[in-house]
């Protein structure tokens, strides 16, 4: 829909006919960007060979980037790791970046990781391996003409804008899904305005004519509307979270997830009014209004690097 724009559909394939496809069908379901993915490294990715086990075959990627990109006018990215198991971080990286961007890719997103496909768990390569912020820097001044973007261990709007004086853009993953009320710092941050929401209470409200919306149409519930539900499940766990990063739910904020069966006839908000108003009462004063949290502070304008 058009206020969920721009949004970048993901592939992860390894046959290029079979990626020019998708990739087209992704552009006619109006998808802004196709992103390829080389950087998961659980077993079944594994298995139908795409994933990190492509950065050890950078020539085959640069062969589907192609493909991809001959068949849609969208842009196509590349997403990866900055190495597998044994590799040289540093010559992996930057042969993989060559091979690929010689096919014509200008924009490489990389989770400064390696990802080490056997002995760890997926879980596990998103945390154990160390980051290597350097090595990501090191390559965006090697390559001024390409677009990269570090992704990995950000844990906060602020911690990742901090790099954007020697890079070109940042992405946040967990952190947006865990703690979506940390977006409200963007528009403050970097555009000078005020949050499009100033509290908790008026986010989850505002994704409420959405939800209805999507329900009238006809459409199904999941998986459509199950990162929504999500960020309003992350947002009631910040609200109601007594001690600071404790995730698990109350039996108060399992209520919260109830806005789920959403009907058109404007029951989501009284869903939502009834589930707030549990939620209060059952934290008898512990918790603060939503009407007093406010969005988090603008730690004031950043550039954007070059």
């Amino acid at each position: 829909s058009p206020q969920e724009q721009p949004v970048v559909l993901q592939l992860g394939g390894s046959e290029p006919a079979i990626l020019a496809e998708a990739a087209k069908i992704g552009e006619d379901f109006g998808y802004s960007a196709i992103n390829l993915n080389c950087g998961c490294p659980s077993d079944r990715v594994q298995g139908g060979n795409f994933g990190a086990c492509l950065m050890a075959t950078p020539e085959l990627v640069a062969e589907g980037f192609a493909a991809m990109q001959a068949a849609v006018k969208i842009p196509v990215t590349i997403k990866s790791r900055i190495g597998i198991d044994d590799q040289d971080e540093e010559q992996s990286l930057f042969s993989f970046v060559a091979a690929v961007s010689d096919a014509g890719c200008k924009t490489f997103i990389i989770h400064a990781r390696k990802a080490w496909l056997k002995g760890l768990s997926p879980k596990e390569n998103r945390d154990i391996p160390p980051l290597n912020y350097d090595l990501v820097k090191k390559l965006n001044a090697a390559y001024p003409d390409l677009h990269i973007e570090l992704n990995g261990g950000l844990e906060s709007v602020a911690s990742a804008a901090a790099h954007l004086d020697t890079l070109d853009g940042v992405m946040l993953g967990r952190v947006a899904y865990h703690n979506s009320w940390e977006l409200a710092s963007v528009d403050p941050m970097f555009l000078g305005k005020p949050a499009p929401v100033a509290t908790r209470r008026e986010a989850v409200e505002a994704m409420l004519p959405y939800i209805a919306q999507h329900v009238a149409s006809g459409a199904p519930l999941v998986p459509k509307l199950l990162p929504c539900v999500a960020r309003i499940c992350s947002t009631a766990r910040a609200m109601a979270a007594c001690v600071a990063g404790d995730r698990s739910p109350s039996p108060e904020i399992r209520m919260v997830p109830g806005m789920m069966p959403v009907r058109p006839d404007g029951a989501c908000e009284e869903v939502s009014n009834s589930s707030w108003d549990s939620l209060q009462a059952g934290r008898k004063g512990s918790l603060p209004s939503l009407s007093q949290t406010p969005a988090p502070p603008s730690h004031g304008p950043h550039g954007v690097g070059s």
